[in-house]
């Protein structure tokens, strides 16, 4: 089995979980499963992510996602540093 961090990606890429993708034992419960969020950006901002996506052949919430994830991964690590 995927460690939980590839399970979690494999959960954003596909759409919409199913109830047995969120069992606890696949290593989810109420406080970690995946949520959805609606944000407004700027238009530019918009353009350049569907532009990548289009690019990188994936959804443009998929896109989001991953970058918002790793985002906020580096802010983590940076902080550690300091």
């Amino acid at each position: 089995m995927p460690p939980a961090s590839r399970r979690r990606f494999l959960v954003l890429s596909t759409g919409a979980p199913t109830m047995a993708q969120l069992s606890p034992r696949n290593g989810y419960s109420a406080a970690n499963r995946p949520r959805r969020l609606s944000i407004t950006i700027p238009a530019n901002v918009f353009i350049a992510l569907e532009r990548r996506s289009t690019l990188e052949g994936r959804s443009l919430s998929n896109l989001a996602a991953y970058l918002l994830e790793a985002s906020l991964a580096a802010g983590v690590l940076r902080a550690e540093r300091h």
